[in-house]
């Protein structure tokens, strides 16, 4: 008798074999602790069959939940009129918008680091070199390539965090870092009015 069990990943069965390994060994407790009558090989079946048919039912269970919806196949199933059972919609467009917001910030990150490799270019061609100013002016010269760095670094950051938004499944983290996204922003816009008014 050969089981055939389709999975996506080597983490889903693993997991349909330890829950399938647990629900066979309760099984078989069960019929153990009654030692007056012998095992039986259908008795071994039912507990495997038992087993494999409930870790097959989780698995399924949890594919339905980190189910995700693209944000285009989101708009789109709007448009044609269809419902969401498990507020995939909500998600789909909370994952857009952190996306494309991480995405616009990689590339302002881009195009200030490419300002500045500009501006440290211009720095270069006006220093004097004189005896007096030749320290200072190699001092300008490293601050000005480590923010440069630092802005190359933070921008690949920010289009990291746009790929693993479009890849995330948990609708609670989705939900956790928009808010933090969210409030970091009125913090930001808030001591900007402090500081102006």
């Amino acid at each position: 008798m050969k089981i055939i069990i389709k999975t996506k990943d080597k983490v889903e069965y693993e997991n349909i074999q330890e829950i399938t390994r647990q629900v066979v060994k309760e099984e078989l407790q069960k019929f153990n602790t009654d030692q007056s009558t012998p095992l039986t090989k259908e008795d071994i079946q039912d507990a495997v069959c038992k087993g494999i048919a409930l870790a097959t039912k989780n698995a399924d269970d949890t594919n339905e939940e980190g189910k995700k919806v693209g944000f285009w196949k989101s708009v789109w199933s709007i448009l044609r009129g269809k419902g969401s059972d498990n507020s995939s919609f909500a998600t789909a467009l909370l994952v857009g918008v952190l996306s494309v917001g991480f995405e616009v910030l990689f590339w302002i990150g881009m195009l200030a680091f490419v300002g500045a490799i500009f501006a440290i270019c211009q720095v270069v061609s006006r220093m004097t070199w004189a005896c007096g100013y030749f320290i200072d002016d190699v001092i300008k010269i490293m601050l000005s390539i480590a923010i440069c760095i630092l802005l190359f670094l933070i921008s690949i950051m920010f289009r990291g965090a746009a790929n693993d938004m479009q890849r995330e499944k948990d609708r609670n983290y989705i939900v956790a870092l928009f808010s933090g996204v969210v409030s970091f922003v009125a913090l930001i816009v808030s001591l900007v009015a402090l500081v102006k008014g």
